[in-house]
């Protein structure tokens, strides 16, 4: 018997003491794992998504029913699972919300906003490059980027935590 990739379409042999749920690996996709299940008196095969370990880069092939946001261990370690680009990733799940360079952006800019707000400072800094005439209208300028600034940082922040089962 054979089963055709559901990927690329090759045809691959099924072995005589095959059982349902075992897995083939398709010798054209890369790494991918096929998983076997009988339809109509024959044989299909559904990709079987696989992720590595973080931490000792362990394969591990991820059960039939699966979505982003669920979670696998491995190493004793608990990791959350995404979905980008067509494949699964396992996480730790506060390493996500810091690769947000929007969130990155907005704290960063919060940051430097507040510490600007030491007008004094800005004053100095300001006159030593010759902007000096910008003084004037620092106040302004400073409020409305630390408003900004802490509004994306929060709305990322919150954009975040929500997709954190």
């Amino acid at each position: 018997m054979d089963v055709r990739c559901p990927d690329c379409g090759e045809v691959i042999g099924i072995p005589r003491d095959a059982e349902p749920a075992d897995l083939l690996e398709c010798p054209n996709c890369a790494g991918h794992a096929l998983r076997l299940k009988r339809e109509d008196g024959g044989w299909a095969a559904t990709l079987a998504h696989r992720v590595s370990c973080p931490a000792c880069n362990a394969v591990l092939t991820l059960p039939e029913v699966v979505k982003a946001g669920d979670t696998v261990e491995c190493c004793g370690r608990r990791y959350q699972l995404t979905f980008e680009y067509g494949a699964f990733a396992a996480e730790k799940p506060e390493a996500r919300m810091w690769r947000d360079r929007w969130l990155a952006l907005g704290v960063i800019g919060t940051i430097l906003s507040c510490v600007a707000c030491l007008t004094p400072v800005a004053v100095l800094a300001l006159g030593a490059i010759g902007l000096g005439a910008w003084t004037g209208h620092l106040d302004a300028v400073l409020v409305l980027l630390l408003i900004g600034f802490a509004g994306l940082a929060g709305y990322r922040y919150w954009i975040a935590r929500r997709r954190t089962p």
